[in-house]
């Protein structure tokens, strides 16, 4: 059953899309990220060309997260449109020299039924080819008065070996416990995603815990200068504990760079 949201007098569940399969892209101009299909964890989802398609009217909240990976460093830029128009602002970020990296972002307005919301990709060079991964790329629309919550690392620092709690500065309006972000109200597919900048003389890993209980495993990423990262859609209740940990193998050396970054959008 999905879970169902009263907000002013009015009813709401949430809505989302994932991608399905890669999608490849040298444009300078925004481009539509194909491959988008319903999210079933959403009961109501329906996609039309890329385009996750609005079943209410009123003030709501999108929540988007996805990976990139280029064989050369790119300047990348996402951002939520609404029939068409950019919503709010678009997320810039670097994308390394054959390497990775999640992108994410939250922003708020009004949509209308049949609105169509895409998620739409550019990169500052058509020099290399930009590739958008599946399933972790997806995008959600939540009621207008869910809250985002986060935090990023402030320092740079060495994990101990084995998996450990990566200790986050949280961002305003959250709420830690220990190193546990709280979880501030229900969702029925919530997006948990973390990326975290690392130096390593080994391959490492990221993962994501809810109340303990691990809910996704981010896949080993090559050794030296990378970006670890966990991506999942779950079900959180309020009052959940989140926490994020990294994994370091061995002796070698290894630091987590301050900037890394965890966030429920």
């Amino acid at each position: 059953m999905p879970h169902i949201f009263v907000r002013g007098g009015r009813s709401f569940a949430p809505l989302g899309m994932v991608k399905s399969g890669t999608f490849s892209t040298t444009s300078t101009s925004p481009v539509v990220v194909s491959g988008m299909v319903a999210n079933a964890a959403l009961t109501g989802s329906t996609v039309t060309s890329d385009a996750l398609v609005s079943n209410v009217g009123g003030p709501v909240r999108i929540g988007f997260s996805i990976e990139l990976t280029s064989s050369g460093g790119q300047t990348s830029t996402v951002g939520v449109y609404k029939n068409g128009v950019l919503v709010g602002t678009a997320v810039v970020d670097t994308v390394a020299y054959n390497g990775v990296t999640v992108m994410f972002g939250s922003v708020t307005t009004t949509v209308a039924v049949g609105d169509a919301i895409t998620l739409r990709y550019n990169q500052a060079s058509t020099a290399w080819s930009t590739t958008v991964a599946a399933t972790v790329t997806r995008l959600n629309i939540s009621a207008g008065d869910s809250v985002v919550i986060g935090g990023t690392t402030s320092a740079d620092y060495t994990p101990a070996a084995g998996w450990t709690d990566v200790v986050f500065t949280p961002t305003a309006g959250t709420t830690m416990s220990g190193n546990a972000f709280v979880v501030p109200m229900a969702h029925p597919n919530a997006i948990l995603t973390t990326v975290l900048p690392v130096r390593s003389d080994q391959a490492m890993a990221a993962r994501i815990l809810v109340n303990g209980s691990v809910v996704v495993t981010g896949p080993n990423t090559p050794a030296y200068d990378l970006r670890v990262r966990a991506t999942t859609g779950v079900a959180v209740a309020a009052g959940d504990l989140v926490t994020v940990q990294v994994q370091r193998l061995s002796t070698f050396g290894t630091t987590v760079y301050a900037g890394a970054k965890f966030a429920i959008v």
